[in-house]
């Protein structure tokens, strides 16, 4: 996995040309290198990862970009790569040295002449410019979203339908988001119980999720595509060790402590002035009933709370729940006026085969809002270096 990992840019193997503008086409065989489920990652504010499948490897994966729609700068790599049981590869093209909050034009290799894509870069860390950004937990195939496993073959009653199915179907219908921890094996949230004897060669161990993104971890010291960070934000991500709480099975991907060390370097190195909010993302949250991550908070909190991260995020649940800024079960009695503690939102309302999931009650003291009857998303616009407002932006689907 790790050479899959490494962005070979601008280098061509031994007696082999590497492409240029003038055969960008290159190498391209109709429906087998057709591109299908686009998709691109910041890499910090000057970077953009590009990613894509096609039904067959490509020899040299290329994309043509520019601020106009000349597309007159082109990158390539060597990076097309698949696993036992995909139906696809997937290709994947890092361009740097891009203006920070600029948009810009891209077209991937083999795509139609005309079929060009857009993005915008990631504001530069002291930019006061106001903005805004979305939040969205646990998110698929069922609508209006939801979740990619084994467990949809009864739901859906599809017969013969297969996992991979099942995730290119999420991959199709979502080309520009991502996903995470149902990646595990064929069956995490499934029927269970689970082993690793029911799933096919390459549906475990995350093989799919790491083969089809690439995050920031290679600008930010990361490990693949669970834990990384960017200047606009900071996310990270537990996937459970063999045995863990998630029954998973899953890793180790690292030494036990690397994420540790990782963040508490990541959190001390932020420079306060420049980037005056830290908000931190995983998915297993430790302050919502049943679901409770006793071992995540034992191992996250303190840094949390030792390098004042302001905001902390996190789906699993599928609900909305705000709760009111926290340190060790003990509510902030300064609420949201400058807490000394983290504010903690949980919303994996974007939609789940099962449907939404029901909030336990009575409240916990520390919970202010909780909303379970609809599907939603959340939406927080950057002020100023003092405040931040959030929004869910929900809609019910049913009467």
């Amino acid at each position: 996995m790790a050479a899959q990992a490494i962005f070979l840019l601008g280098l061509a193997a031994a007696g082999q040309a590497a492409p240029s503008m003038k055969d960008f086409h290159r190498g391209c065989q109709g429906e087998k290198t057709t591109p299908e489920q686009l998709h691109f990652n910041y890499a910090g504010d000057r970077g953009m990862t590009i990613s894509w499948n096609t039904k067959a490897k490509l020899e040299f994966p290329a994309v043509r970009y520019g601020r106009d729609r000349w597309l007159d700068q082109m990158v390539f790599s060597e990076v097309s790569v698949t696993y036992p049981t995909s139906t696809t590869y997937s290709n994947h093209v890092f361009i740097d040295g891009l203006e920070p909050d600029t948009e810009y034009s891209f077209s991937v290799l083999c795509a139609d002449e005309n079929d060009h894509h857009q993005f915008k870069t990631s504001i530069a860390p002291g930019n006061p410019r106001p903005y805004t950004f979305a939040f969205i937990g646990d998110l698929g195939t069922m609508g209006p979203l939801g979740l990619a496993d084994y467990g949809q073959e009864d739901a859906l009653s599809l017969g013969e339908i297969t996992t991979m199915q099942s995730l290119s179907q999420f991959k199709d219908q979502f080309e520009f988001v991502w996903h995470g921890n149902h990646e595990a094996n064929c069956d995490n949230g499934g029927s269970g119980p689970y082993t690793d004897s029911i799933c096919m060669e390459g549906q475990t161990n995350f093989t799919g999720f790491r083969n089809h993104f690439r995050m920031p971890s290679p600008q930010s010291g990361g490990l693949e595509n669970f834990w990384f960070s960017w200047d606009s934000g900071l996310f990270l991500d537990a996937p459970d060790l063999p045995g863990g709480s998630g029954d998973e099975n899953a890793g180790p991907f690292a030494p036990n402590g690397t994420q540790i060390e990782w963040l508490k370097k990541d959190l001390a190195s932020v420079d306060r002035k420049k980037t005056p909010w830290i908000i931190v993302a995983g998915h297993r949250p430790w302050y919502v009933d049943d679901s409770k991550c006793g071992s995540c908070q034992t191992a996250f909190e303190p840094l949390l709370l030792e390098y004042g991260v302001d905001i902390a995020l996190f789906g699993h649940k599928h609900f909305y729940e705000r709760l009111t800024p926290i340190a060790s079960d003990t509510p902030d009695p300064k609420g949201l006026n400058n807490p000394s503690a983290p504010w903690y939102l949980v919303n994996g309302a974007a939609g789940h085969y099962e449907g939404l999931s029901s909030v336990d009650t009575p409240y916990e003291n520390y919970t202010v809002k909780a909303i379970d009857t609809v599907y939603g998303w959340s939406r927080f616009t950057v002020h100023n270096c003092t405040h931040i407002t959030q929004d869910f932006i929900g809609k019910k689907l049913w009467p």
